[in-house]
């Protein structure tokens, strides 16, 4: 089945987290890779996202949007690197990583049968 860049707030326990559906989607891995720590291409990326979702209103661009921020993220995490300037001057990183965080808990609560 093809993986979705939308997430359901009461996620089917057959779908991975969203953490893990990030480090299966290759094509955001590649991309994650390709921006590495430069501020400047994530800010090319994400612009060119918003002005695809402007002209298309797709709001898979959104989910696009996030996914590549909060892959940024795990990377960072991951790989206990310094905070990087691309998360520390991106205004929507403290918002995207605490619904990330609340969407991360109720797969888990479903999964424990909560």
């Amino acid at each position: 089945p093809a993986i979705m860049w939308t997430e359901e707030l009461y996620p089917d326990i057959n779908v991975p987290p969203p953490h893990k559906r990030r480090q299966k989607t290759k094509v955001l891995q590649e991309m994650i890779r390709a921006i590495g720590s430069s501020r400047k291409l994530y800010r090319f990326a994400v612009d060119q996202v918003r002005d695809r979702f402007v002209a298309s209103h797709n709001s898979r661009l959104c989910a696009l949007r996030a996914d590549l921020l909060m892959g940024l993220h795990d990377v960072l995490t991951q790989t206990n690197s310094p905070q990087s300037t691309i998360l520390a001057t991106e205004p929507c990183h403290s918002f995207a990583w605490h619904l990330d965080a609340y969407i991360k808990q109720v797969f888990v609560a479903t999964q424990n049968g909560g």
